[in-house]
Protein backbone atom coordinates (compact mmCIF):
# COMPACT_ATOMS: atom_id res chain seq x y z
CA UNK A 1 0.00 0.00 0.00
CA UNK A 2 1.55 3.35 -0.98
CA UNK A 3 2.11 5.87 1.79
CA UNK A 4 -0.27 8.84 1.85
CA UNK A 5 2.62 11.00 3.00
CA UNK A 6 5.40 11.48 0.50
CA UNK A 7 8.61 13.28 1.50
CA UNK A 8 9.42 16.38 -0.47
CA UNK A 9 12.62 16.41 -2.48
CA UNK A 10 15.55 17.59 -0.36
CA UNK A 11 15.83 20.93 -2.17
CA UNK A 12 12.14 21.73 -1.38
CA UNK A 13 12.21 20.89 2.34
CA UNK A 14 11.96 23.68 4.90
CA UNK A 15 14.76 23.60 7.44
CA UNK A 16 13.37 23.74 10.97
CA UNK A 17 16.75 23.58 12.70
CA UNK A 18 20.18 25.06 12.24
CA UNK A 19 23.17 22.73 12.50
CA UNK A 20 26.41 23.88 14.08
CA UNK A 21 29.45 22.55 15.92
CA UNK A 22 29.99 23.53 19.53
CA UNK A 23 33.35 24.44 21.08
CA UNK A 24 34.24 20.74 21.42
CA UNK A 25 33.47 20.02 17.78
CA UNK A 26 30.22 18.16 18.58
CA UNK A 27 27.43 18.54 16.01
CA UNK A 28 24.43 20.36 17.57
CA UNK A 29 20.99 21.37 16.38
CA UNK A 30 19.00 24.48 17.30
CA UNK A 31 15.39 25.10 16.29
CA UNK A 32 14.83 28.17 14.14
CA UNK A 33 11.80 30.32 13.24
CA UNK A 34 10.51 27.64 10.84
CA UNK A 35 10.02 25.20 13.72
CA UNK A 36 7.04 26.97 15.32
CA UNK A 37 4.49 26.23 12.56
CA UNK A 38 5.31 22.51 12.85
CA UNK A 39 3.94 22.50 16.42
CA UNK A 40 0.38 22.42 15.11
CA UNK A 41 -1.16 18.95 15.31
CA UNK A 42 -2.40 17.54 12.00
CA UNK A 43 -6.17 16.90 11.87
CA UNK A 44 -5.86 13.09 11.62
CA UNK A 45 -3.87 13.08 14.86
CA UNK A 46 -6.47 15.29 16.58
CA UNK A 47 -9.30 13.01 15.39
CA UNK A 48 -7.42 9.97 16.67
CA UNK A 49 -7.09 11.58 20.12
CA UNK A 50 -10.80 12.43 20.17
CA UNK A 51 -11.68 8.87 19.18
CA UNK A 52 -9.54 7.54 22.04
CA UNK A 53 -10.62 10.11 24.64
CA UNK A 54 -13.17 7.95 26.45
CA UNK A 55 -10.85 4.93 26.63
CA UNK A 56 -8.02 7.15 27.91
CA UNK A 57 -10.27 8.61 30.63
CA UNK A 58 -11.50 5.13 31.60
CA UNK A 59 -8.04 3.64 31.94
CA UNK A 60 -6.41 6.63 33.72
CA UNK A 61 -3.11 5.13 32.61
CA UNK A 62 -0.23 7.23 33.86
CA UNK A 63 -2.35 9.18 36.33
CA UNK A 64 -1.10 9.35 39.92
CA UNK A 65 -3.09 7.32 42.44
CA UNK A 66 -5.24 9.37 44.75
CA UNK A 67 -4.96 8.94 48.49
CA UNK A 68 -7.84 7.07 50.10
CA UNK A 69 -8.76 10.16 52.10
CA UNK A 70 -8.21 13.63 50.67
CA UNK A 71 -7.78 16.23 53.43
CA UNK A 72 -9.87 19.37 53.57
CA UNK A 73 -8.35 22.28 51.60
CA UNK A 74 -8.13 24.49 54.70
CA UNK A 75 -6.33 21.74 56.64
CA UNK A 76 -3.91 21.20 53.74
CA UNK A 77 -3.17 24.91 53.51
CA UNK A 78 -2.61 25.40 57.24
CA UNK A 79 -0.45 22.26 57.54
CA UNK A 80 1.68 23.21 54.55
CA UNK A 81 5.27 23.51 55.69
CA UNK A 82 6.66 27.02 55.62
CA UNK A 83 8.77 27.49 52.55
CA UNK A 84 11.68 29.86 52.17
CA UNK A 85 10.34 32.79 50.12
CA UNK A 86 13.45 32.67 47.92
CA UNK A 87 12.32 29.24 46.73
CA UNK A 88 9.09 30.77 45.40
CA UNK A 89 10.38 33.99 43.83
CA UNK A 90 9.62 32.71 40.34
CA UNK A 91 5.94 32.21 41.22
CA UNK A 92 5.28 35.85 42.22
CA UNK A 93 2.92 34.73 45.01
CA UNK A 94 3.08 38.18 46.66
CA UNK A 95 1.58 39.68 43.50
CA UNK A 96 -1.08 36.96 43.40
CA UNK A 97 -2.17 37.71 46.99
CA UNK A 98 -2.08 41.47 46.35
CA UNK A 99 -4.20 41.02 43.23
CA UNK A 100 -6.70 38.84 45.04
CA UNK A 101 -6.90 41.13 48.06
CA UNK A 102 -7.32 44.16 45.78
CA UNK A 103 -10.28 42.62 43.96
CA UNK A 104 -13.49 44.42 44.97
CA UNK A 105 -15.61 41.33 44.32
CA UNK A 106 -13.42 38.85 46.20
CA UNK A 107 -15.49 37.07 48.84
CA UNK A 108 -13.18 35.15 51.17
CA UNK A 109 -15.16 32.68 53.28
CA UNK A 110 -15.16 33.58 56.98
CA UNK A 111 -13.23 30.43 57.98
CA UNK A 112 -10.37 31.41 55.61
CA UNK A 113 -10.07 35.07 56.67
CA UNK A 114 -7.57 34.37 59.45
CA UNK A 115 -5.45 32.16 57.19
CA UNK A 116 -4.98 34.22 54.04
CA UNK A 117 -2.83 37.29 54.88
CA UNK A 118 -4.28 40.79 54.54
CA UNK A 119 -0.93 42.16 53.46
CA UNK A 120 2.39 40.67 52.50
CA UNK A 121 5.86 41.92 53.25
Amino acid sequence: KPSSHQRKPKDQRIRTADVYKDGNGVKRYKGNANLRPTQIYPMPFARHLIDRLESMKASCKGAPTLPTEVPDAKDSFTQWTVVNSEDWQFSAMAEVFQYLRGNRHLDIPQQWRGIIPDRLG
